[in-house]
């Protein structure tokens, strides 16, 4: 038995969405810094993202319900399966192994509900493609942009030493 992580490995979306799936973990795992993550830690963090109580959504609630039971034979992994249900032991934090192997198994397509705003994050953190190769040139084309500070200081009328100071604060 291979876990999720090794086994996707020779597959490119796999392994991308298993290495985001370790982002994931250490994230949540921030929380608490213990080397596990707790159901606990994932309804905060879904309730900060989505709403309160967002993990008590049917479908949210049956992929953590999955997550959290740890088949503890091929048998209970067939009978899952099988059954739509769940069948296994239930724990109450999962190691970062436990949690990519959860992710794999209750995978919907390419969407999943604890990954999907980790992507989001980590995207928007992503410069634009078109920054120029030196940073000379990357700060020339934001001073010459109509967002530059510069700019938007003559537009509103403000001394710009005093927008710098304001952002000090």
């Amino acid at each position: 038995g291979h876990s999720a992580l090794q086994r996707d490995m020779t597959d490119t979306d796999g392994y991308g969405t298993m290495l985001l799936a370790v982002m994931a973990f250490r994230v949540y795992d921030s929380y608490q810094k213990r080397g596990t993550v707790s159901r606990d830690t994932i309804h905060k963090f879904l309730s900060d993202v989505h709403g309160d109580e967002s993990y008590k959504a049917q479908g949210i609630r049956k992929t953590l319900d999955a997550m959290f039971t740890i088949p503890e034979s091929p048998a209970d992994r067939n009978a899952s399966t099988l059954t739509g249900g769940v069948i296994g032991r239930v724990v109450s934090s999962l190691t970062a192994s436990q949690f990519c192997n959860g992710v794999s198994e209750t995978l919907e397509g390419t969407n999943h509900v604890l990954l999907d705003w980790v992507a989001t994050v980590g995207s928007a953190m992503l410069p634009p493609i078109d920054i120029p190769p030196s940073t000379s040139a990357y700060v020339e084309a934001i001073q010459s942009s109509h967002r530059s500070t510069s700019r938007i200081c003559q537009k509103y009328g403000l001394a710009e030493g005093r927008l710098y100071e304001i952002k000090r604060r």
